[in-house]
């Protein structure tokens, strides 16, 4: 649960300042460029995460029904174990992408 407060939370937190920081370093009249490319990038990158998490989680999902046939899909534990594996992924990925940009 504290995963999830942390991800949701600091995404948005993320979010807000990235726009603030936009609006602030380019002259008023590229600002709205400025904007919109931020605003495609974020969506860009949400898009992928969805894709990335989903993907495995259909992965695990069908690990574990080929391996455990006999349970039905609405009674498996597959469900649980398939979302906290993307959500390892999607917090991978925030780590790797804050490592980036410590070093960079």
């Amino acid at each position: 649960m504290a995963f999830w407060m942390f991800n949701v939370s600091w995404t948005d937190v993320a979010y807000t300042v990235g726009n603030l920081q936009i609006s602030i370093s380019f002259d008023p009249t590229s600002q709205g460029l400025a904007g919109g490319i931020f605003n495609v990038a974020t969506r860009l990158g949400t898009s992928i995460g969805l894709a990335l998490t989903s993907s495995v989680s259909a992965a695990v999902s069908a690990r574990y029904h080929a391996r455990h046939p006999e349970l039905a899909p609405a009674r498996s534990p597959s469900c649980s174990r398939a979302s906290a594996r993307g959500a390892w992924v999607t917090f991978g990925l925030a780590a790797a992408r804050l490592w980036c940009a410590w070093c960079a």
